[in-house]
């Protein structure tokens, strides 16, 4: 009752069983857990989604390749309250997600990318902000 998780089913209609989140290898959310989005691959092969799966309130971008068990946290671990990632998208190429977050100031939201194949560590791709300054949006082409 207000948790909400992500599934998979196939089209066929079977029903889902399993959460995507946290992917066959932990119990399902209990309760302040919650997935608030997420993006398929454009390959097809898995999902991206956002949710507060570690910590509460604090929202983190997760990758699940479908076929295969457990779901990978994507960015560099979020530790404050208050820490986000604000918006994400899965690369054209399906190889990595591009994310704004107050990953590394909690005053100021950043652009990063992480590869899929290397979870944990990502690259910010914007010059240095100043104190009130954010990346508001961005694009990928």
């Amino acid at each position: 009752n207000d948790v909400f998780e992500l599934f998979r089913s196939q089209f066929s209609g079977t029903p889902p069983t399993v959460p995507l989140n946290p992917a066959y290898t932990s119990p399902p959310f209990t309760g302040t857990e919650d997935v608030e989005d997420f993006a398929l691959f454009p390959n097809g092969a898995g999902v991206v989604y956002r949710a507060d799966q570690d910590t509460d309130n604090i929202k983190e971008i997760y990758r699940v390749v479908f076929g295969f068990p457990g779901s990978v946290k994507l960015n560099p671990a979020l530790t404050t309250v208050g820490q986000n990632v604000e918006t994400y998208t899965v690369t054209p190429d399906s190889a990595s997600a591009i994310y704004r977050a107050n990953q590394d100031n909690p005053a100021i939201i950043e652009l990063y990318r992480v590869q899929f194949s290397s979870p944990g560590v990502s690259a910010k791709l914007n010059t240095t902000l100043a104190a009130g300054e954010n990346v508001t949006d961005f694009a990928v082409k």
